[in-house]
């Protein structure tokens, strides 16, 4: 029997700034974290990390789910070269995302570029 069917099962949907913040969830069963999304905006990483530390006791998220294309979800592991995304605060396991086929040319430039910034962090989760 699994270790985590005894554990309590815990679901946050931690509160990132603002209404339009977008949106995160932390799901914790034992010691197992599981985070889906992490905001909209490269400015909630700090407040998703805090958020994350009350829970996450050792460093590590077992699993990281980014749900879709959308900024609103993606953005926390989006972040600029100065500033450490969500991958590069915690020891990762499984990282499970969207399959994005192509940037639409009609998205607003700033847009683009955050996608290109979650690839980098992406690929750079991927391969440490």
């Amino acid at each position: 029997m699994d270790s985590t069917a005894s554990e309590e099962l815990e679901i946050y949907f931690p509160e990132l700034q603002s209404y339009y913040t977008g949106d995160c969830t932390l799901i914790k069963v034992g010691n197992v974290e599981v985070l889906i999304d992490a905001g909209s905006k490269t400015s909630c990483v700090a407040t998703v990390d805090d958020f994350i530390k009350t829970k996450c006791t050792d460093g590590k998220l077992e699993y990281v789910i980014v749900t879709h294309a959308h900024e609103d979800h993606y953005a926390g592991f989006a972040t600029s070269s100065n500033v450490k995304s969500i991958f590069d605060r915690y020891e990762i396991g499984t990282i499970i995302d969207f399959a994005q086929i192509t940037n639409d040319p009609k998205s607003p430039k700033s847009e683009q570029a955050m996608y290109k910034n979650y690839q980098r962090e992406l690929s750079e989760a991927v391969t440490a």
